[in-house]
């Protein structure tokens, strides 16, 4: 059985909550969205898979945009601009927070989640969901 917080408890947690609501609705009003106020570390392709952060920007060459059958947008990058197969990354972008493709061959960074593919005959890094990607020209 859960126990109820003493009301002044109550009234602290009330308190702070919609001190975080006003601030996060301030920030959105102000046109600068949750991602860009939250700092992501900058990692290789080659550094990514060992990285200890979570939220992480990973620049590259995009070798390949599939649409999976779960309707994520899967782009592998790789840290040539030769059409090398190896090594590369994936960024997923997801449904619910829908993102510009990026053509092929283009020289992007994407920004994210990093997150280690487990299923079967994967095992490689990805950035799922990428929260931002950036075309460099």
């Amino acid at each position: 059985m859960s126990r109820l917080r003493p009301a002044a408890n109550r009234r602290t947690v009330d308190s702070r909550s919609r001190l975080l609501l006003a601030v996060l609705l301030a920030v959105n009003v102000a046109g600068i969205s949750i991602e860009a106020a939250r700092p992501y570390h900058p990692e290789t392709i080659a550094s990514l898979k060992a990285s200890r952060h979570t939220h992480v920007r990973v620049c590259g060459w995009v070798r390949l945009s599939k649409r999976e059958a779960d309707g994520d947008r899967h782009l592998r990058l790789s840290s040539e601009q030769a059409a090398t197969p190896y090594p590369f990354i994936v960024a997923e972008i997801v449904p619910f927070h829908p993102l510009a493709v990026p053509r092929l061959g283009e020289h992007v960074c994407v920004s994210g989640i990093r997150r280690i593919d487990n299923e079967v005959n994967h095992g490689w890094p990805e950035i799922h969901p990428a929260e931002r990607i950036e075309v460099l020209r």
